[in-house]
């Protein structure tokens, strides 16, 4: 028996209402209290190269750090909406409404394959992408994987509806998103090869080929001119830096140099799949196991229908090869972070999703109604666990997609300093030292941002008695104590308290010490 509306929600406006709540739901998760969780370390990177945007109006692409420019432009947006002028200004929640509207797209984008997937396949994509915990939680980070994972999907599904529907405004569209990209992170090139091997592959095992539609001098001139027109807009910081295009090649084999190079975030090749399995937070059991099963479901189905050319049929073996492709790729490469799964796990949701179409569709009347019921429960599981891993451990070490992240002391640090320096005549323009080595005190510039005359040093300056706050690694408290009493004229010695009265860290076992010069605090405790 078909799996229908008429047979499945007795109504089409019942689906209509799933659909509405699903929506309503999946943007909720990642817009709402969007300042929930300390900045991560990358994030406050990335807000540090934007204030220079914001203030200077300058950017320069760098092939080395910080990934491609779009982030960057596109946070000029929510900035300007909010009169925002300095980084002073601007807050968690501007920054990262970029990342979040970007998910959103993506939800929004696959109400175009309506027509080729049907209401049912497409209400099922939409409940799970909605309400998957990895996408909404990255959703809500500055960085630019959500960006990544958006676009290149956007891309794909414009590709698709021109490949079907042979309008040239799709594959202008194609080249558009990948364009943007591009712009975002340097691994899109990765995506872009599993695209085109897809294509490749499928024109050998599939018995419909789209290779005569898509190598076509045309169609390969609507695709490279939006593709190349919003490339180069965005790297050349709008025809501002030539260098920026040559640069944006460069990156990909600074890409390849760190995918083997910084042990710190080498990991075997299941380190992806050790994250969703099961993981427990407290007294709460994280798994990805419906998703994962259901995506064998899809795997099965769509290799038993593979000669089936229906459109549905043909979008889904090009998401199940190009999921494969990407799922090897990135297990393969020893360089990884969690949020580096995104890509991938977007085609296993929509393997799983079809899974869950299939399975129902083709089931007789009893067996059809409980996996309807197993369905159902694992899409609310779904829901309640993107709630618990984005709103209540957002920033727990145990949540699986917590990675370097700060701990709540680091805003605790910032309020502590304002405190402090407030009593100062100088108030933020008092005279700020932090050291760390190797740089290791992020995110802490973004919460010192409102102090312009902050140092950072990766080992203790011989003029640190002049900072009335120091801010420092422990190991490093023998020496600033030395120099603190061997620097200053005899007679001109200052005394200097502890800053923070209980244990503070920047990360999880990554302690931080606070001093404060004794006249400062005097004047404070004068002041309360």
């Amino acid at each position: 028996m078909k799996f229908t509306e008429n047979n499945i929600f007795k109504y089409k406006f019942r689906g209509s209402i799933i659909l509405i709540a699903a929506f309503f739901i999946g943007i909720l998760l990642r817009v709402g209290s969007l300042s929930n969780r300390p900045m991560h370390v990358d994030e406050a990177v990335h807000a540090s190269k934007f204030g220079e945007l914001l203030e200077n109006n300058y950017y320069r692409y760098d092939p080395v750090e910080y990934h491609g420019p779009a982030l960057n432009y596109l946070t000029l947006i929510p900035a300007a909406l909010s009169g925002v002028k300095n980084i002073r200004a601007i807050t968690e929640s501007t920054l990262r409404i970029i990342p979040a509207l970007s998910g959103i797209l993506l939800l929004f984008f696959f109400l175009f394959l309506k027509k080729e997937l049907g209401n049912n396949f497409l209400l099922i994509i939409l409940l799970l992408l909605s309400f998957s915990s990895i996408l909404v939680f990255y959703s809500r980070y500055y960085i630019q994987e959500s960006l990544l994972v958006s676009f290149t999907f956007c891309f794909i599904i414009s590709l698709f509806k021109f490949l079907t529907g042979r309008k040239n405004v799709w594959l202008i569209l194609s080249g558009f998103f990948a364009g943007l990209a591009f712009a975002s992170k340097e691994t899109s090139l990765l995506a872009f090869g599993s695209v085109f091997l897809t294509f490749v592959l499928l024109h050998f095992l599939s018995q419909k080929s789209f290779a005569g539609k898509i190598f076509g001098i045309k169609t390969i001139l609507l695709f490279i001119i939006p593709f190349g027109l919003v490339s180069v807009l965005l790297f050349t910081s709008f025809f501002t830096n030539a260098r920026g295009i040559f640069d944006s090649l460069k990156a990909v084999s600074n890409y390849f140099y760190k995918a083997g190079n910084f042990p710190e975030h080498i990991y075997p090749w299941h380190y992806y799949f050790s994250l969703i399995i099961f993981k427990e937070i407290d007294s709460f059991t994280f798994t990805e196991i419906f998703i994962l099963l259901f995506s064998l479901a899809g795997i099965f189905f769509a290799i038993k229908y593979w000669n089936n050319e229906e459109p549905k049929n043909s979008f889904i073996k090009i998401i199940l090869v190009f999921t494969i492709l990407e799922t090897v790729i990135y297990s393969l490469i020893p360089y990884k972070t969690p949020w580096t799964m995104m890509t991938f796990w977007t085609g296993i949701l929509i393997m799983a999703a079809y899974g869950i179409n299939e399975t129902i569709s083709h089931s007789k009347k009893y067996f059809r109604h409980l996996f309807i019921f197993i369905a159902a429960v694992g899409v609310v599981h779904q829901e309640l666990q993107a709630y618990q891993i984005s709103f209540k451990y957002q920033y727990h070490p145990q949540n699986p997609f917590v990675y370097s992240q700060a701990t709540p002391d680091v805003e605790i640090i910032g309020n502590r300093i304002r405190e402090i320096t407030s009593a100062a005549a100088e108030k933020d323009k008092t005279f700020i030292c932090v050291i760390a080595g190797k740089d290791d005190y992020w995110p802490l510039p973004w919460y010192l941002r409102s102090f312009k005359n902050t140092g950072w040093f990766d080992s203790v300056p011989d003029d640190v008695y002049k900072y009335p706050v120091i801010i420092a690694k422990p190991d490093l408290e023998d020496k600033i104590v030395d120099k603190l009493f061997s620097g200053p004229k005899p007679g001109e010695v200052n005394l200097y308290i502890p800053l923070f009265d209980k244990y503070m860290e920047i990360r999880p076992g990554v302690e931080i010490r606070g001093y404060v010069r004794k006249d400062l605090y005097d004047q404070y405790l004068q002041g309360r």
